[in-house]
């Protein structure tokens, strides 16, 4: 049995394999925009191209930062499970352990983490 053609197939693989630029990702609810994302950031893991505390994945919702993270934990998981290359599976091991230092929040959460970092820098009072 095949899969059904997606009509956005040609963006979903270049948000897959096209790792060298950055992407902003927009689409209606149940579209598959976090299994694109995943299946994104399991290529950068495996290919050496991201470490996870250099991940910042925004969301709308806590419950959509909550399932990503969960996403992108069982992800890397299987990734390293199936993956034939030694260095590969070792990257994907490592960042399967380290997922909690990527940012996965929401936009709110982002920017006031940013804001607390920096209050001088957004003319804010340094106790914020």
């Amino acid at each position: 049995m095949t899969s059904p053609k997606v009509a956005d197939q040609a963006e979903r693989d270049r948000l897959r394999n096209d790792l060298g630029r950055t992407l902003f990702v927009e689409a209606g609810a149940g579209t598959g925009k976090t299994t694109a994302v995943v299946a994104r950031i399991v290529s950068m893991v495996a290919r050496g191209h991201l470490q996870m505390e250099r991940l910042v994945a925004i969301t709308f919702t806590m419950a959509a930062a909550g399932e990503l993270r969960v996403r992108v934990r069982e992800g890397l998981e299987n990734a390293a499970r199936e993956a034939d290359d030694p260095d590969e599976r070792a990257r994907l091991i490592d960042a399967e352990g380290e997922v909690d230092r990527a940012r996965i929040e929401t936009i709110h959460a982002f920017c006031s983490a940013l804001l607390r970092m920096h209050p001088f820098e957004a003319g804010l009072p340094p106790d914020l």
